[in-house]
């Protein structure tokens, strides 16, 4: 299964959306590209290429103490940001893009 990644790039503050493999995620390497500074992202490391210890985004953000907030979409507000609608992160509310 996929799985997909709503961020807000710490380097250039542009939010994105990325999808990459479930097993890439859990037993892989995962890095993701920002759109807007083109800044290399490491979401998951499990072959210790990158980190000894805090494997994944998950693991290293709570050792930083930076909160991860988990959200589930519905269809039409996954459309939405793909249209160009914004995701509150304090809020983990979407402002939807007027059609």
């Amino acid at each position: 299964g996929d799985l997909a990644l709503l961020f807000e790039c710490r380097v250039c503050e542009t939010q994105a959306l990325k999808q990459f493999s479930k097993i890439a995620y859990e037993k892989g390497v995962v890095i993701i590209e920002c759109p807007g500074c083109k800044n290399k992202h490491v979401i998951a490391d499990n072959l210790g290429w990158f980190f000894d210890e805090n494997n994944n985004i998950e693991k290293q953000m709570s050792a930083e103490g930076d909160d991860l907030k988990r959200v589930s979409v519905s269809q039409a507000e996954y459309q939405s940001f793909i249209k160009g609608g914004k995701l509150n992160l304090e809020t983990g509310e979407f402002n939807q893009q007027k059609e």
